[in-house]
């Protein structure tokens, strides 16, 4: 029985696409790429799938790391929901529910240190680096923020009351250092937005906010703390200007059909992304907000949450 070599054939250029193989293409550069894509618009050709599926997998391959990466000599028995690398690429953070926060030298890799939360409830829910890297900030379920030192060997651990529930139902879900480092924000499942003033350790300002838990906030702008982002559970993503009057959002930004999850600034005042729980990230531009009156004609259309599918239903 002869072999039929056009299968073979058909075969392997499955697999080529794929896998985006094609030395002639795996070695363009993704603003090549992205100049075809225009080019075959141009040309009349249908673009709404974007990139062919062979392009698509040689750009993702390109940032899918190819290593085991690096396994810390520390046993953890307890989840871990944070984990963050500081921003000079030093120290890696992770806090774990056993209320652990866990320091580590990626130059060494050896462990820095141990910080053990306090009233953090149920779990550490969130954290970040102050700008100098000198701090940590975290929140937990419960009305407090914490701040602790990174570096010495002498323990600094302030712990700052912001909500007013003293039942325990009061959380931060997200919480940002300013760019100066004298105030944080915080966003809540009460559907408030705090500003703290670091120096004098008292809450500065909080307003309403979202419809729905908070999930994510940030400052804006790395220059200064006029403006405001945050987006939660609506499925809304709002810019605030704290230096006009609270109750309207500066802007509004509707594409997400459930809630946000995420949200990181660039930095220069325009741009910024988001990730959703429909599985979607954005890229923003604040030059091209939605008005508040439009937002009503386009609300939450997924209550789905990926938190709560267990693996059975995923299959």
């Amino acid at each position: 029985m002869e072999k039929d070599e056009s299968i073979d054939t058909a075969f392997s250029e499955k697999i080529i696409s794929a896998t985006g193989s094609h030395s002639h293409r795996g070695n363009r550069s993704i603003h090549q790429l992205l100049q075809d894509r225009e080019h075959r618009g141009k040309q009349g050709r249908n673009t709404r799938e974007g990139f062919t599926p062979r392009d698509k997998t040689n750009i993702t391959q390109r940032f899918v790391p190819r290593n085991n990466g690096r396994v810390f000599d520390d046993y953890v028995h307890h989840r871990i929901f944070c984990g963050s690398i500081s921003p000079d690429g030093q120290v890696f953070m992770a806090a774990c529910q056993d209320r652990r926060i866990m320091f580590y030298d990626l130059k060494t890799e050896k462990k820095l240190k141990t910080v053990y939360a306090a009233d953090n409830g149920w779990s550490i829910l969130d954290t970040d680096f102050s700008p100098d890297q000198q701090w940590l900030l975290y929140s937990g379920w419960s009305r407090y923020a914490s701040i602790c030192n990174i570096w010495g060997e002498h323990q600094v651990h302030d712990h700052l009351e912001v909500g007013d529930d003293p039942d325990g139902n009061f959380c931060l879900f997200s919480v940002k250092f300013s760019p100066d480092s004298n105030e944080f924000v915080g966003g809540s499942n009460d559907r408030y937005v705090y500003v703290y003033d670091l120096n004098r350790k008292t809450l500065r300002e909080k307003f309403r906010a979202h419809d729905d838990d908070i999930n994510t906030v940030s400052f804006f702008e790395d220059s200064n703390n006029h403006l405001l982002l945050s987006a939660g559970d609506d499925a809304l993503c709002k810019l605030w200007d704290r230096r006009i009057p609270k109750g309207k959002a500066a802007g509004i930004f509707v594409g997400h059909t459930a809630g946000v999850t995420h949200i990181d600034p660039k930095g220069d005042g325009r741009y910024f992304i988001s990730n959703g729980k429909d599985h979607g990230i954005k890229l923003w531009d604040v030059r091209k907000m939605t008005s508040s009156t439009l937002t009503k004609k386009y609300s939450r259309t997924e209550d789905h949450d990926y938190r709560y599918v267990t693996r059975g239903v995923l299959g």
